[in-house]
């Protein structure tokens, strides 16, 4: 479904792993997979895909992974999404897009309020109707602090009441007390759950979304105790691996840890009347399995077995291959499609050398990014040079990315005082009153394309006396890692929706301890201008604004950016599918088989 990781979060943005080969061996659990029978109708078309890492949890106000996105896009619905063909935002579970009007006086005046109207026909996995008290427990769950993400939260600032109408259960009406580029990207693309299911306690339903957001002294402690309550129930595992139900298309099947995410396609869908109004509605395949296969290698020789339909998550050298190996004896189709998404080094600037610009830029001038197109995305890249990727409107075009330039970047470490001191072969300095040496460590993936990125860098930066150990780790471990600031150097990727760009999670001062700043990135003037570019509702305007933003970025280096990748994609040659450039390049319940 449309890439709902990139519309949850008002930064619109979901860390990734830099991602390619790592060591897999698949067992037997491909031999439940039936091959698809060309012979059958489109009805009974079993669809199989490879996934490259296995989700971290399937609950989308939780989970932090695009994989986990991606599946949970096909079990949930929103209020409306963005089309991922059109690329425009359209209604979903709602009737017809919200009607907005603006708030000119009174105690939310320069806000704006929203009225919408969900379909009648909407129902969840158990057939009972979807309705707005179903969308007001949705909103109040993502205000608790306590949940293990509340990424959601951090962008409903904005928010102030959210009412149901008393006669009609299906409409709803949001207030807002200022303007927000996103908002009515937050108010309606989040997915919406089941009240009944995932708070069977009712422990959020005495409460309205005002008093839980701004509860007052009176309830603040009674309050306090039931969001704790909630968040234990909601952020246990059970409600990311065994209930995980939703208005969607597909009815979550099973969960096999490190082989098979399993789905099947509803048996009374009630969206099916609706496919012309919304790709969300579509349910081509009648059953989805997700298999965890790591080794891209081992995931192509399944395709080409006919294990799986469709392999994405490739590396370049791989989809190279590929286009050599494809000819009329062994068909396949192949995809590269352009996405919304960079990979990056990022800095933690709270490290000692690193806090200094000048090192940091010195590290960027040490990374060949036009060499790393060439020799591994094999030209399926181009260089980038902020956290807005090339193909975005508002991406500053004018900004020449950094090139290679070791004698530069020993210039900036001589002149900021960086030198050998004590002849061991590593740079140091006095900070702090102590003396440290510039011995840096680099987390990344135990994929390779990811270590191949961090040898490059290690290559090259050694050769300046800064002394580079790579720390490659499993995926849970090196998010930890991450979100506790235990890392110097870590290669991440991030993709963006197609909306206006919030670059308040990642990089405001504010957002290293309420949202995913965890580079610790602080810029009083950046700051300044992430504020003005939330609240810019005209799009010239805000261009320019992103524009100074990205200057910013460019002087500081917070973080190396590398480039934009195309997302190849191989797929067995009956198969019917558009690709989009959001991510991950394609939409699985769309896919259908050639007659």
């Amino acid at each position: 479904m449309p890439n709902r990781s990139n519309t949850q979060a008002a930064d619109t943005t979901r860390i990734a792993i830099i991602r390619l080969l790592g060591l897999f061996i698949i067992t037997s659990f491909f031999a439940c997979n039936n091959d698809p029978d060309h012979t059958n109708a489109e009805a009974q078309f079993d669809l199989s895909i490879r996934l490259g890492f296995e989700p971290d949890r399937l609950n989308p106000m939780l989970s932090k992974q695009t994989q986990a996105t991606q599946i949970e896009g096909m079990i949930f619905l929103p209020l409306a999404d963005y089309n991922p063909f059109n690329l425009k935002l359209e209604p979903v579970l709602l009737k017809s897009p919200p009607k907005i009007t603006q708030i000119t006086d009174g105690l939310y005046a320069g806000g704006s309020k929203y009225e919408m109207e969900i379909m009648n026909e909407a129902r969840w996995d158990d057939g009972t109707p979807v309705t707005g008290h179903d969308y007001a427990f949705t909103m109040k769950a993502a205000l608790d602090p306590y949940l293990v993400n509340t990424a959601w939260k951090a962008h409903m600032e904005h928010i102030t009441e959210i009412n149901i109408d008393s006669t009609n259960p299906n409409k709803i009406t949001v207030l807002t007390n200022n303007r927000y580029i996103l908002s009515e990207e937050v108010i309606t693309t989040n997915d919406v759950y089941p009240e009944h299911i995932y708070d069977p306690q009712h422990l959020l339903k005495p409460y309205s979304f005002a008093t839980l957001k701004s509860p007052d002294a009176e309830h603040d402690l009674q309050i306090d105790s039931i969001l704790h309550d909630f968040a234990d129930r909601f952020n246990d595992e059970k409600y990311s691996r065994s209930v995980v139900s939703g208005a969607g298309p597909y009815t979550f099947v099973e969960w096999i840890p490190n082989q098979q995410v399993v789905l099947k396609r509803k048996d009374q869908w009630w969206g099916a009347l609706f496919e012309q109004k919304h790709p969300s509605f579509q349910a081509k395949p009648a059953s989805i399995t997700y298999y965890m296969i790591p080794d891209a290698q081992t995931a192509i020789t399944a395709l080409k077995d006919g294990k799986v339909n469709l392999v994405a998550e490739l590396s370049p050298e791989q989809y190279t291959g590929l286009q050599q190996y494809n000819d009329i004896n062994h068909s396949l189709t192949l995809e590269a499609p352009s996405v919304l998404q960079y990979y990056f080094i990022a800095y933690n600037s709270d490290r000692p050398g690193l806090r200094e610009k000048a090192v940091r830029q010195a590290i960027t001038r040490l990374m060949n990014v036009q060499s790393l197109i060439d020799q591994l995305f094999f030209g399926l890249a181009e260089p980038t040079v902020g956290p807005i990727p090339p193909q975005h409107k508002a991406y500053d075009q004018d900004l020449i990315p950094i090139g290679f330039d070791p004698a530069a970047a020993k210039k900036l470490l001589d002149q900021s005082g960086w030198k050998d001191t004590d002849q061991d072969g590593v740079i140091d300095k006095i900070v702090d009153g102590k003396k440290h040496d510039l011995h840096l460590h680099i987390l990344t993936s135990r994929l390779q394309l990811s270590q191949d990125v961090a040898i490059i860098l290690k290559v090259e930066v050694q050769k300046l006396g800064i002394k580079m150990d790579i720390i490659p780790d499993d995926l849970p471990k090196l998010l930890q890692d991450l979100n506790n600031g235990d890392f110097d150097l870590v290669c991440l990727s991030s993709s963006h929706s197609i909306g206006p760009y919030d670059p308040y999670n990642y990089w405001h001062s504010q957002a290293t301890t309420y949202g995913s700043n965890h580079f610790n990135f602080r810029n009083s003037t950046a700051d300044s201008l992430i504020t003005l570019i939330r609240e810019t509702l005209d799009e010239d305007q805000r261009n320019q604004l992103y524009k100074q933003f990205q200057k910013i970025l460019f002087e500081e280096q917070p973080a190396l950016f590398l480039v934009s990748p195309r997302v190849p994609i191989a797929a067995t040659s009956d198969l019917i599918f558009k690709t989009t450039t959001l991510r991950p390049g394609y939409f699985e319940n769309t896919i259908s088989l050639k007659k």
